[in-house]
């Protein structure tokens, strides 16, 4: 009797054991999440103000990375604000990234000297030619990386902390080539008398091409960048009737 009962004891303190670790891992699962993530993101160049993970206890549910601002080591971002919480849906072990509000604020670049087509030409002597030839520039240089897609209801980019584009439903796609990233309402700081337009770009590491359809205007601009890993990149502009989608 005396060993049923020290038996059932044991027992009984290993379940109590057993939910309290549960309960434990439950109470500091998105400790150790935002433990996990910070170290990640700093491995990979990323340090933020504050790395705040939740973890919802139903796998349907997205993960959340709290509000943060983070600065970047190397490339061509210097900081990213995530001004609402960044969701990151698994789905069948792929990651998609989803969020309400973006800030992304550019390196400037040194000025390359760039062949261009007539029309180019014209475009640098108006000041044009700049900062869509940067943004470019850019794109193709973050093409190198294969990143999750993501999506940002309002998204600012800002070229040495001055604002160039606001886009909303932005799209960045990774692919086997580089990168799209697309827009059915954007505005571009520069040309901002001719209102909203679609856009979608298309970067590998060694070219670019940018369609800009302003809608009221019904005007398109194209730009086309390449030869980007030689001394001397060559960029073409071309005006037309608007025919872009953002798909």
């Amino acid at each position: 009797m005396h060993i049923r009962t020290r038996t059932r004891r044991i027992v009984s303190g290993a379940f109590i054991a057993i939910l309290l670790a549960f309960a434990m891992g439950l109470l500091f699962r998105d400790a150790l999440a935002s433990l996990i993530a910070a170290r990640v993101l700093a491995g990979r160049g990323f340090h933020c103000t504050e790395v705040a993970m939740h973890i919802p206890l139903s796998r349907t549910l997205p993960i959340h990375l709290g509000a943060t601002r983070c600065s970047v080591a190397a490339g061509p971002l210097k900081t990213i604000e995530f001004k609402t919480p960044l969701e990151i849906h698994l789905d069948r072990f792929k990651l998609r990234l989803a969020c309400d509000s973006l800030d992304i604020d550019l390196h400037p670049r040194e000025h390359r000297d760039i062949e261009m087509n007539v029309l180019g030409d014209l475009a640098r002597i108006a000041g044009a030619d700049q900062p869509a030839l940067e943004l470019m520039s850019d794109a193709a240089d973050l093409s190198r990386d294969d990143n999750p897609p993501l999506l940002a209801a309002r998204a600012v980019v800002r070229l040495a902390g001055k604002p160039v584009t606001e886009f909303r439903e932005l799209r960045v796609i990774s692919t086997e080539t580089g990168m799209v990233v697309s827009s059915p309402d954007c505005r571009v700081d520069q040309v901002a008398l001719l209102g909203s337009a679609v856009l979608r770009l298309v970067a590998t590491p060694t070219a670019a091409i940018v369609n800009v359809a302003f809608k009221s205007a019904h005007l398109d601009i194209k730009v086309e960048l390449e030869r980007l890993d030689s001394a001397k990149p060559r960029a073409a502009f071309t005006i037309g009737d608007a025919k872009v989608s953002a798909q």
